[in-house]
C-alpha cells in the first residue's frame, strides 16, 4: 500500500516554513506600506489641497468659535461684576456709549451751508 507523502519529512518541514516565513515577510511588508501612505499627511495634502485647506479653515473655525465664546463669557461676568461694583459709573458709561451711538449711527448729513455757518 503507498503511503502519500506526508510532511513528516524534515526537508518538506522545512521548505514549509521557509515558504511560511516568506508570506510572512510579505504580508508585513504590504502591510508597512499600506500604515505609510495612510498615515503620509503630507502626500494627502499634495493630492487634495483643496480639501485639506477646506478642513483646516473648518478645523480653525470650530476652535476660534469655542475660543471666542469662553472670551464672550468670561468678559460679560467680568462687566457684570463691575457694574454691580460701580451702578453710577456704569450709568454714566452707558449714557456716553448711547451718545456716541447716536452720533455715529444717526447722525444727519451736513450740507456745505451748515459748514459755513459755524
Amino acid at each position: 500500500m503507498p503511503t502519500e507523502t506526508t510532511p513528516k519529512d524534515p526537508a518538506a518541514i522545512r521548505a514549509g516554513i521557509e515558504r511560511a516565513r516568506q508570506e510572512i515577510e510579505q504580508s508585513v511588508a504590504d502591510l508597512r506600506q499600506g500604515v505609510a501612505e495612510t498615515l503620509d499627511w503630507r502626500g494627502m495634502v499634495r493630492r487634495h489641497p483643496a480639501a485639506a485647506l477646506g478642513g483646516a479653515i473648518a478645523v480653525l473655525l470650530a476652535e476660534g468659535m469655542v475660543a471666542g465664546r469662553e472670551w464672550i463669557r468670561s468678559a460679560l461676568q467680568k462687566t457684570l461684576a463691575w457694574v454691580e461694583e460701580n451702578p453710577g459709573a456704569a450709568l454714566i458709561c452707558a449714557a456716553g456709549a448711547g451718545f456716541i451711538a447716536g452720533k455715529l449711527l444717526l447722525r444727519r448729513p451736513r450740507t456745505l451751508e451748515d459748514l459755513v455757518d459755524d
